[in-house]
């Protein structure tokens, strides 16, 4: 059996595992044409650090 070429391939997001959303999905970059992970592991850094504080000092951390 033949594959499709990768331009007809239904892309599957990884976080969902399903057919990529592309324009209802926040993660999607249309000028990339595809998605943006950098942005989920920017985010999850972030979260990361602020947790580390709040359970570091809990007086002095900032709410989330």
């Amino acid at each position: 059996m033949m594959r499709k070429p990768r331009s007809q391939q239904t892309k599957i997001c990884p976080l969902i595992d399903r057919e990529c959303l592309k324009q209802g999905c926040e993660l999607y970059s249309e000028m990339l044409n595809r998605c943006e992970i950098s942005l989920l592991v920017y985010n999850l850094y972030r979260l990361g650090e602020l947790e580390k504080l709040r359970l570091g000092d809990k007086d002095s951390a900032p709410a989330i």
